[in-house]
Order: structure tokens, then sequence, then C-alpha cells
């Protein structure tokens, strides 16, 4: 079975892999309509799924899966309050723009969806951006496990990228060369896939950000976007990452030692050299970013 553009499973579950948070959504007032939303594209365009409140500084974190993105989220539950962090933005926002809910107010918004996509919303540009990377190939490592931890069943939804994804791992061979090529062999460039995942999400200028082929140009670009988010921390330093949150919202907190969802070693080791040689092209670019983007942000602060 070869992959190819797939959507988000809707099942709970994100198209990477990562399942949903357990803790609730707000509630939402649902808008009465008397009859199903049939609203022409430009319309939809129209709409402003998302409005700051203006309580605090109003933050759109995206988040590349497996990056310690959790952490974050608990910190700033710490500032904002639990119930004014929005999370899975992606997967509200589809609803608020078919129509079926009112536009949000929160100046706190999570999801795990590219930046080329919360672009195209109304008035994203009023929330400051901020992210977090990480070492490429522990991310790798991280996905791929947290994808053997799920199964086919628990990734999502028949049909459904993740489930396609976990299938594969389910079946692959990591402990040889044969085996680890055909599992590359068998991948594509998909939404939520596991190919230089971090780049793609921070690629804008093209509606394939997700399933092209990329070149350094890309990487040129997405570092070039990430020069404009507000805040850019690494997985490596959450002390860093948390302090630059407070300066960025100008509050106070003590710092936490968090770390969550870092995974197990069920399928992949990080140390298994083999295999980080035969899927390097999953995260080379990646690699090319992150270590661009450290130099970046270490000549920022000096």
């Amino acid at each position: 079975m070869r992959f190819g553009f797939g959507s988000s499973s809707r099942s709970g579950v994100s198209s990477v892999g990562v399942p949903a948070t357990s803790r609730a959504a707000p509630q939402l007032t649902i808008v009465p309509t008397k009859e199903p939303f049939r609203a022409a594209p430009a319309a939809l365009v129209k709409r402003v799924p998302f409005e700051a409140k203006g309580d605090r500084t109003p933050v759109f974190f995206l988040h590349i899966p497996r990056t310690s993105g959790a952490s974050l989220i608990s910190f700033m539950n710490r500032i904002y309050g639990a119930d004014a962090v929005i999370e899975r933005v992606e997967d509200l926002a589809s609803v608020i723009l078919a129509g079926r809910h009112e536009t949000v107010r929160s100046d706190c918004l999570t999801g795990a969806l590219p930046l080329m996509r919360w672009q195209m919303y109304r008035g994203s540009d009023a929330y400051r951006r901020v992210t977090i990377l990480r070492d490429p190939w522990a991310r790798l490592v991280s996905q791929i496990n947290r994808l053997a931890i799920l199964g086919p069943d628990g990734a999502g939804q028949d049909g459904s990228v993740a489930r396609s994804l976990a299938a594969e791992v389910a079946a692959a061979d990591f402990t040889s060369r044969p085996g680890l090529e055909r599992f590359r062999r068998r991948l594509q460039p998909v939404e939520g896939g596991l190919d230089n995942l971090q780049t793609r999400m921070l690629l804008t200028g093209t509606m394939s950000a997700m399933v092209k082929p990329l070149t350094l140009r890309d990487v040129d670009k997405s570092l070039s976007n990430l020069a404009e988010f507000a805040l850019v921390g690494f997985c490596e330093d959450q002390g860093s990452l948390q302090r630059g949150l407070l300066r960025l919202t100008e509050q106070t907190a003590a710092l936490a030692s968090l770390f969550e969802s870092t995974g197990k070693a069920v399928a992949l080791s990080p140390r298994n050299d083999l295999a980080r040689e035969v899927l390097e092209p999953l995260f080379h670019y990646d690699q090319v970013l992150y270590t661009r983007a450290k130099a970046m942000i270490a000549a920022r602060q000096s």
C-alpha cells in the first residue's frame, strides 16, 4: 500500500498519530439554523473563526507533533487558565467555517495545523505566533513509537492517514537494512506524515506544502517564517521556553519541570544507528532547519 494525499481523522485522533487531549473542549454556543449551512467558498473565507478577548497577550501555539507541545500547553494553562486555552483549533475552525459554531473568543489558541492553513483564517494576524522545534531524529523516533503504541485501531478510523501509518509501523522491521528500506519506500509525503514534518508545517507560499518534494529553498522559506514568530522554543530547553513565554505574555509564574508524552522506544530506539542512516531522508531538511533555527535564535538573544 502506498499513501496518497489524505485528510485528517476526526475520530478524536489527529492525523499525525497524536491522540486528542483528554480535557473536554469549552462548551460553545451552537448557531441555530433552520436548514444546513450552504455558503459559497467566498462566504466561508469571510468568516472569522477566532477573535482575541484582550485579557492577555493573544497567542497562537503552532503545535508540531512530538515536540513537547503538551508540556507547553500545561504551562499555558498556568498563565491563561485551563478554561481559556482552546486546543485543537484545526477541528474547531472547520465547524465554525461551516456555519455550525459562532466565532470563538479566546486569547490562547493551540493547534496541530500547518502555518499555511492558519494564515488562511481571517483574524489570525491578531495572535502572536509560538512554536517548538525538536531534534529531528528524536522527533521522528517519537512519532514512530507513538504510532506503534496506538496501533492501527487506536490511531484512527478506516481510511485515515494515521491508521495507515500505524499499520506500516506495525508491519515494519526496524532491525535490518532491507526492512528499513522497505518501510521508507512505502512512505510518501502526506499531511501529518513522517517526511520532514517540521519544515512542512512551517512552509507557506504553496498549497502543496505538505506533499510536495522539498528543496533547500523550502527550508529557507520555513526559516524566514520562523523569524516572524514571537517565540521559537526548543524541546530540549524547557526552561528557556517557559521564560520566553512569560516575557511574551508579561506574566509571572513559577517555572514547571514538565516534559509530557516523551514516549517509549517500543518499535524504534534513537540509538539505532542503522535506522538513522536509512531513514535520514525523512528528517534531512528538518535537520537543516533545526540547525539554522538554533543559530538564528542564539543570534537574536545575543
